[in-house]
């Protein structure tokens, strides 16, 4: 464990690693710094394209590092046609789940907000910028509810699984809830941040009421998403996701900014938040019935061989 941790660490470190060089290279880049000619946007896009194969080439070296490379057989590279069926069958839906949350999001931004112009959209995509510092940290929550829940099912113990899922999403919703109080309260003051406009302030600050009251639900569908995830119970939160996010998101987002424009910009996200208080209740419900605890991946003779010395870090 103690292994896993510092590669955790070290994970970390990495990655505040290329962002500070993303940030450098795109301050110089984009305002001439250093030596360099002022290249605006596409500076900006060049400085994000280092940072992240510096991070990425430093995060190789890590890996290859003799002892992480040992424990956890970064070299043992041969294709395992079972595993690699089973890791499609639960992945893919996943893959599919975040492209299609991610695409209705964004054209709810672009095309629902848009028909209310353009400070709609500022203030949307303002609201979103805090919307970030909020959910952020509990998605990485979920990816350790996600490891957790998958390892305790593998060791027989889905009752520790499910003590695990719970501890996390307590975690995240007063993180998130703490956040939403923030929102809230500090709704006209943190729109001003971004823009003196006083129509943007005001309805980036009725929107911020809006993702002050989606915090909990929030909370409640990404870990327990991330819970499902790690029991492979992919498939049904992945259709569940897009048809709710696509059907009331965008498309009830979209009617009602439409056939009944009176409500302004809080017409659409009155529609979002009901998504996000149903997604959220769903994926709690489906998690707290337990059917994920009856489904088997394989068996423990099948992954022996790809496990190997990482069983031993992480019962250490």
């Amino acid at each position: 464990m103690a292994a896993l941790v510092e590669s955790t660490l070290v994970e970390g470190k990495v990655r505040v690693a290329g962002v500070s060089v993303n940030v450098l290279a795109a301050w110089a880049l984009i305002f001439g710094h250093l030596g360099s000619h002022p290249h605006g946007v596409l500076g900006s896009a060049w400085g994000q394209n280092i940072g992240l194969s510096v991070e990425t080439s430093v995060l190789i070296a890590c890996v290859l590092v003799p002892t992480i490379r040992r424990t956890f057989n970064v070299l043992d590279w041969p294709l395992r046609l079972e595993q690699m069926k089973t890791l499609l069958r639960i992945g893919m839906a996943s893959g599919v789940q975040l492209i299609t949350e991610v695409l209705a999001w964004t054209l709810f931004g672009l095309w629902v907000m848009g028909l209310f112009g353009t400070q709609a959209m500022a203030a949307n995509t303002f609201m979103y910028r805090y919307m970030i510092v909020s959910f952020m940290p509990a998605f990485g929550l979920s990816v350790a509810v996600t490891a957790l829940v998958g390892r305790y099912i593998g060791a027989g113990r889905p009752d520790i699984a499910a003590r695990r899922a719970r501890l996390a999403f307590i975690v995240a919703a007063i993180y998130m809830m703490v956040c939403g109080l923030f929102f809230f309260l500090g709704r006209n003051l943190l729109i001003g941040l971004f823009t003196n406009d006083p129509q943007i302030r005001h309805t980036g600050g009725i929107l911020l009421t809006f993702a002050a009251v989606y915090q909990f639900f929030d909370a409640l569908y990404i870990i327990y998403n991330g819970g499902l995830r790690g029991a492979g119970d992919t498939l049904v939160p992945a259709v569940a996701t897009a048809g709710l996010c696509w059907g009331i998101t965008v498309g009830g987002g979209y009617l009602v900014a439409r056939f009944v424009p009176g409500l302004g910009p809080a017409g659409p996200w009155v529609v979002a938040t009901l998504y996000g208080i149903i997604l959220g209740l769903f994926m709690y419900v489906r998690f707290q019935r337990g059917g994920w605890r009856n489904i088997r991946l394989g068996s423990a003779q099948q992954f022996s061989n790809v496990t190997g010395d990482s069983d031993r870090v992480m019962n250490s």
